[in-house]
């Protein structure tokens, strides 16, 4: 029995490090658009995060505070080119 309560910890011990880790790494999104200038781009980021509020998991763990893929999508149709970056 007493090996099942060390295979336990260990998982846990893990599960944990993993999202430690998941957690520490970030990206940075950017958003360009040829002939952009820095309110336009700052217009359009205001206008899309608007209409792109956090939903599910990413408002439920405040990992986002919009919707990334809705986000995108709306900048995109603005003209935008996505792309992420690590920091």
């Amino acid at each position: 029995m007493e090996r099942l309560g060390d295979w336990a910890r260990i998982i846990v011990l893990a599960l944990l490090g993993g999202l430690g880790a998941g957690c520490g790494f970030t990206h940075q999104w950017l958003y360009e658009k040829p002939g952009m200038t820095a309110e336009s781009l700052d217009r359009d980021r205001a206008a899309c995060g608007a209409a792109s509020p956090a939903q599910g998991l990413t408002k439920l763990f405040g990992t986002d505070d919009i919707d990334r893929d809705a986000f995108t999508a709306c900048m995109q149709q603005r003209g935008y080119t996505a792309r992420r970056e690590a920091r």
